[in-house]
């Protein structure tokens, strides 16, 4: 597999485990498989944020030429012309490649959380045994929500480097993806951390931002308040050396990117190459 195309693969997976927290942390709680269709609403979920994608001819050709788990099951497309038919194999077989990656992620995210509850477990029994029959026995621990959610946070995000600048859970690591998602709507100049306002006079030097940039900054400035009022980039910069996660994450957005644009770079120059191409016959018809 292409390294390039494993950390999209790679990256994807995490994203969506992470995006979906809610649904995985209580998958994990009552103990279900990733890969059994036991925990409610995740093919539903997977397959409009992995596997509902249109490739380009030369993207497609790429995802099949580097992918693991390339998709078998021709009647998925054979109705399709040929480039659909090229994007639908494309998606399958990319999709199939995150949900491996996503599967093994949550595998591993069972084993913590059983050997949280083996040392919880431990420490109860330590207790127990203490206990001298006095007051109230010790409680015996449960798989809860909370433990499971403290796992979770745990194996996805770094307390001791990310402290310092409050990303201290996934839902505010979510929050400041969300936030670097909208950063488009802004201009380079844009608005400090925690100041952007939804106002037409602005739109002669800057681009207006919506609603949702304008409340998702707020809570940003609130919930990480080390970057509040700092320019934007000067804000992404803070985050990318003190958080690895953040940074590793923003890597694989410029990655993707960079991919997409080399392929439409290519077009391009296809494009071109048609038309001189094409000119230049007909000037030797004339």
């Amino acid at each position: 597999m292409n390294s390039n195309y494993k950390k999209i693969v790679d990256g994807d997976a995490e994203s969506f485990l992470t995006d979906h927290s809610d649904m995985v942390v209580e998958g994990l709680v009552d103990e279900f498989d990733f890969d059994r269709n036991e925990i409610i609403g995740l093919d539903r979920n997977f397959h409009e944020a992995i596997m509902d994608r249109s490739y380009s001819v030369e993207d497609a050709n790429w995802v099949i030429k580097n992918c693991e788990n390339e998709e078998t099951d021709s009647g998925l497309f054979e109705s399709l012309d040929h480039d659909d038919a090229l994007s639908a194999k494309a998606a399958y077989s990319f999709s199939n490649d995150v949900w491996s990656a996503a599967v093994a992620l949550y595998d591993e995210l069972k084993e913590n959380v059983e050997e949280a509850m083996e040392k919880l477990q431990e420490e109860y029994e330590e207790k127990f045994n203490a206990w001298d029959g006095e007051g109230e026995a010790p409680d015996e621990p449960t798989r809860t929500t909370e433990i499971v959610q403290k796992v979770f946070d745990a194996y996805f995000i770094d307390p001791e480097k990310t402290r310092k600048y409050d990303i201290d859970s996934v839902e505010a690591f979510n929050l400041v993806k969300k936030w670097y998602e909208l950063l488009p709507q802004v201009s380079r100049s844009g608005y400090s951390v925690g100041e952007s306002y939804i106002d037409s006079r602005c739109g002669y030097m800057f681009n207006t931002p919506d609603y949702e940039y304008v409340q998702i900054d707020g809570e940003v400035a609130t919930r990480i308040p080390s970057i509040r009022g700092k320019h934007k980039d000067e804000a992404i910069k803070i985050l990318r050396e003190s958080n690895t996660f953040f940074n590793d994450w923003v890597k694989r957005q410029e990655l993707a990117n960079a991919v997409q644009n080399a392929a439409y770079s290519d077009n391009y120059s296809e494009m071109v190459k048609k038309v001189r191409t094409l000119i230049a016959t007909k000037k030797e018809r004339k």
